[in-house]
């Protein structure tokens, strides 16, 4: 019987669109993939009172670390239940903490999903 090679698992960069990058990361994280949300703080200022948010840097921007032929079979599933979204492989990009160009500043939070 012939030897299954596993597929290499690199980064994706997905835009899902209409600010539901959280919605997909958490379905993503459920599958068992790595994903990772830049996050940088706001204040809003109401009734003169401080709230301190965490917020994406850039809306609809989400990484995900897993290989092709997995994220292609999400995007299927997720396009079904009315998230489609677009990605594009990272060139060279193997390790996110590590890339020499990565396109955000090192201050940027993670954002994971919260377990209870």
């Amino acid at each position: 019987m012939p030897e299954i090679k596993e597929m290499p698992r690199k980064w994706f960069y997905i835009s899902p669109g209409l600010m539901r990058e959280r919605k997909v990361r958490d379905y993503l994280e459920g599958k068992g993939m790595e994903c990772f949300i830049p996050l940088t703080d706001k204040v809003v200022v109401r009734d003169g009172q401080k709230k301190h948010y965490k917020v994406p840097y850039i809306h609809n921007m989400l990484f995900v670390r897993t290989d092709y032929n997995s994220l292609k079979q999400e995007k299927i599933t997720l396009t079904e239940l009315g998230m489609p979204f677009a990605w594009k492989m990272l060139p060279g990009a193997k390790n996110l903490s590590s890339s020499p160009t990565r396109p955000w500043p090192t201050s940027f939070a993670c954002a994971k999903r919260e377990t209870p």
